[in-house]
C-alpha cells in the first residue's frame, strides 16, 4: 500500500522511486500549474465559500490543469437535502446559519452541474454521501 491508502502491485511498488511533496501556494482560478498535468482535482467544502464568479473560475482552471480523461470532484453541501431545508424554512435557523455563509444564497442559485459543463466537463454525475453533502464528479473529455 501506498501512503494514502492506494493498493499498488508488489512489483511495481518495488520499482517507483518517491517523489518529493510539494506544498504551492497559488490562487486556485489562476494556479501557475503546467496545463493538462493532473489526473484529479478536488474541491471540498469550498463553492458555498465563494461567490459564483470565483468559483465558475476555479472550474475552468481546474479543466485547463487536467489532463484529458481527468476528473474534477466537488464535495460539498446539498441544499436540496432535507435536512438543509428545514434550516432554509425556518427564518430562525435560516438566520443563523446564513450570518456565518455570506456567500450562501449565490450557493445555492448556482447550477454547479451546468457551470462544470460551462468550463468543458462532459455530463456530471452526482452522489449523496452524506445526510447534507453531495460530491459531484465530471471529467474532462479525451
Amino acid at each position: 500500500m501506498q501512503p494514502l491508502g492506494v493498493p499498488v502491485p508488489c512489483t511495481q511498488a518495488e520499482s517507483m522511486t518517491p517523489e518529493p511533496l510539494q506544498l504551492l501556494h497559488h490562487k486556485a482560478e489562476d494556479t501557475g500549474l503546467p496545463d493538462d498535468s493532473f489526473d484529479i482535482v478536488s474541491m471540498c467544502l469550498m463553492a458555498h465559500e465563494l461567490p459564483q464568479h470565483a468559483t465558475k473560475a476555479i472550474l475552468k482552471e481546474a479543466y485547463r490543469v487536467l489532463r484529458p480523461g481527468g476528473a474534477m470532484c466537488i464535495m460539498e453541501m446539498d441544499p436540496a437535502t432535507p435536512s438543509f431545508q428545514r434550516v432554509f424554512s425556518n427564518v430562525f435557523a435560516y438566520t443563523a446559519f446564513k450570518s456565518t455563509e455570506p456567500w450562501l444564497v449565490e450557493y445555492v442559485t448556482l447550477d454547479l452541474h451546468g457551470a462544470m459543463q460551462e468550463a468543458g466537463f462532459l455530463q456530471s454525475r452526482q452522489l449523496q454521501n452524506s445526510p447534507r453533502h453531495k460530491t459531484v464528479v465530471a471529467q474532462k473529455p479525451l
